[in-house]
């Protein structure tokens, strides 16, 4: 049968007592610290960069891929050649323009929308200065003192206004807004009531 013995336990002799003492856990302890501290600054620099490349990222890639996120889709334009047949099979492929038209609006129309508008505005503005001159609301309705009071004063205005705009449609019935639109309070423009 074979036992397991257990190895004696080497004896070794300590260190003597007379000679100078060993600064090594001093040192370990000294190295430790200067890692420490470059682990520190390699953190705050990897922490800076990242900050800086962030801030790059931010405010010049973000802004430009919005912007192309955004942009309205162009296509080139065509013009129709009138001396090629298109069921031709050795027709050469129509030339293609060198100035991009955006999908959907020409540049003419665009100029007419702009144009439309601007006349609005303007017989908007002629309106406004007309009704101006046309209803000055009275002393009593400046400050009403209760709901009643405030009731008739906002009835006045409505009734005055309503006025107003049967007395311009007959004055100007060659205006483009008296054609079924109606202008709202609010400057904007809605259509006919029915």
């Amino acid at each position: 049968m074979n036992r397991f013995v257990p190895a004696e336990p080497e004896l070794r002799l300590a260190p003597d007592w007379g000679s100078a003492p060993t600064f090594a856990p001093r040192a370990d302890h000294e190295s430790a610290a200067s890692r420490a501290v470059k682990v520190a600054v390699l953190r705050t620099v990897f922490g800076a960069v990242v900050l800086v490349f962030g801030w790059v990222v931010y405010t010049q890639l973000v802004p430009v891929v919005v912007q192309r996120a955004f942009r309205p889709l162009t296509l080139r334009h065509v013009p129709p050649s009138s001396t090629v047949p298109r069921s031709s099979p050795t027709s050469a492929p129509a030339r293609i323009a060198d100035v991009p038209v955006a999908a959907g609006t020409s540049q003419q129309e665009l100029a007419e929308k702009r144009r439309a508008e601007l006349q609005a505005a303007a017989f908007q503005r002629q309106k406004d200065q007309a009704w101006l001159g046309f209803y000055s609301a009275p002393a009593s309705c400046e400050r009403p003192v209760d709901w009643k009071a405030q009731v008739q004063c906002g009835n006045q205005y409505m009734r005055a206004k309503k006025d107003f705009e049967r007395r311009w449609l007959i004055e100007h019935p060659s205006s483009e807004l008296s054609r079924g639109a109606v202008v709202l309070d609010n400057g904007s423009i809605g259509g006919a009531r029915k």
